[in-house]
């Protein structure tokens, strides 16, 4: 009796590996961003809020932040250029984009585009 269950229970689990292994195996194409680092760079209090200005090359600048975003190619397969319509772009309404530095360009394939700082935005243009 102990065999028989055993048998059934191998087929089963076979089965079940077969599947995942089904999945595991789909071609798919995503992109995925994580927010790495979202902090400021100058902390003032509120008491000497009004007694301390912060410069950015030589521009008033309320607050300072770093923020860190990784974009990554989650998906098995190659992100193209034929496969978006738009660049990929991100935007914050409520700041104005100072400085961009690109850590690695070799695993998007991308560059950045310069020109939409004063918009709070910045773009990854497509590649050609």
């Amino acid at each position: 009796m102990t065999d028989y269950i055993i048998d059934h229970l191998l087929e089963i689990i076979a089965i079940i590996a077969a599947f995942v292994i089904f999945f595991m195996q789909l071609r798919r194409k995503a992109i995925d961003y994580a927010i790495l680092t979202n902090s400021n760079v100058v902390s003032v209090s509120d008491t000497v809020k009004d007694k301390i200005q912060i410069l950015y090359n030589g521009v008033v600048v309320p607050s300072l932040r770093l923020i860190e975003i990784r974009i990554k190619n989650t998906g098995n397969l190659p992100i193209k250029p034929e496969d978006y319509i738009q660049p990929l772009a991100i935007l914050n309404p409520k700041a104005r984009v100072l400085s961009i530095d690109l850590i690695d360009n070799n695993s998007i394939g991308a560059y950045i585009e310069t020109e939409n700082y004063s918009q709070a935005k910045f773009t990854l243009s497509k590649t050609t």
